[in-house]
């Protein structure tokens, strides 16, 4: 079920029937760990699906920790009885899932999330061509940026649904709304911010364009590799010699949106001695 209908296929998530969506974690429940820890190729699916459909954010997390405690290498790769580069997307896929989802063209901000957990992610892309930046922190959303690549009618699921949303758009105040979802029309290019009723724009920390992973690839196939985090609290770089055919697939985890994991692991794999 998983390979087929959950992920990576689109067929179901959080805006499938209330019902179906619970037979299948009570399903879950009933699942030991010759198929959370022990199940071959099937890796990269189990734990981004059952994020994908609301499973219990805690068990998770818990149980993501003691599969990468028992199948990883020292570079953090995760055998999985098969499959390719496709296995380094299991755990970061599934953080993605928990971070941010936009099944059924409505996009939802932490909808599968530790509520004990600290967390920030920026510019991680959903349906309908939009780049979403969001935090939170003691289980409150503390804001949410949306860049509109293609001017579409951006839906988003309210993070505050007890509270009128403030708007602003390409930082200045506009229209405020409300209700369970937010409707919101969009022009190319545009960016908005959304913050809860008695939260000003100045209080959040936006994250901005130059808080971007650099990539730089030299002739004498030296790469260096720098990000600056959205807060600015540290930035880190890595720098060593490109192996051909790795480097390309390894940076591209950043679609993921795991960029210290990627960092991590290149800076492991291809160390600067080589």
């Amino acid at each position: 079920m998983m390979h087929g209908l959950i992920y990576p296929a689109p067929n179901i998530g959080l805006s499938s029937d209330p019902e179906y969506l619970k037979m299948i974690r009570d399903d879950m429940k009933k699942w030991d760990d010759k198929i959370w820890l022990d199940h071959g190729n099937a890796f990269q699916t189990v734990f981004i699906g059952a994020a994908r459909v609301g499973y219990d954010p805690d068990f998770l997390w818990a149980k993501a920790r003691e599969k990468i405690a028992k199948s990883s290498y020292p570079n953090l790769w995760i055998t999985a009885m098969g499959g390719g580069i496709e296995t380094c997307s299991g755990i970061p896929g599934m953080i993605n899932e928990m971070m941010l989802q936009s099944h059924g063209d409505v996009i939802r901000i932490f909808p599968v999330f530790p509520a004990n957990q600290k967390a920030s992610f920026y510019r991680l892309r959903t349906f309908g061509a939009f780049l979403v930046s969001s935090a939170i922190e003691n289980g409150k959303i503390q804001y949410v940026i949306i860049e509109s690549e293609k001017g579409r009618e951006c839906n988003i699921l309210n993070p505050w649904p007890d509270k009128t949303v403030r708007v602003f758009r390409n930082r200045k105040e506009s229209k405020a709304t409300s209700g369970t979802i937010l409707r919101l029309l969009t022009e190319p290019g545009e960016e908005l911010t959304l913050v809860p009723e008695g939260k000003n724009f100045e209080e959040i920390s936006c994250p901005t364009q130059k808080n971007r992973m650099k990539v730089k690839t030299f002739e004498s196939r030296v790469f260096e590799m720098e990000y600056s985090s959205p807060m600015k609290r540290r930035i880190l770089t890595v720098s060593g010699r490109v192996i051909p055919g790795k480097v390309r697939a390894l940076t591209d985890m950043s679609l993921f949106g795991a960029y210290h994991l990627s960092l991590a692991i290149i800076s492991r794999i291809i160390p600067t001695n080589l």
